[in-house]
């Protein structure tokens, strides 16, 4: 993946309720193997993590309690996976664009 810098991107939380989806503005930041995602808002979330293969990034918040799990394919402008949080676990897509 190349080095990127932030960017200010919007990243849609699925949840299983009829509710369907939630939109949040987020900072990702790519550095050599390293990603960053810092949501903005309320809450103001980071998550850091590592590539663990190409394209496939595991992070965890500060308290080490949450993780996000997010996979690209090469060329693709779409980070998808999982947020688990607690009791909770939202499918996410962050669309580099």
């Amino acid at each position: 993946m190349k080095e990127r810098t932030t960017f200010p991107y919007t990243a849609t939380l699925f949840y299983g309720s009829t509710d369907g989806r939630e939109q949040i503005d987020c900072d990702v930041i790519f550095k050599d193997d390293s990603i960053t995602v810092e949501f903005d808002d309320q809450y103001g979330y980071i998550y850091k993590g590592k590539e663990k293969g190409k394209g496939h990034f595991l992070l965890e918040d500060e308290t080490k309690k949450w993780r996000m799990t997010l996979h690209c394919f090469e060329k693709s402008s779409l980070l998808e996976g999982f947020l688990h949080e607690e009791d909770h676990e939202y499918m996410l897509r962050i669309n580099l664009k």
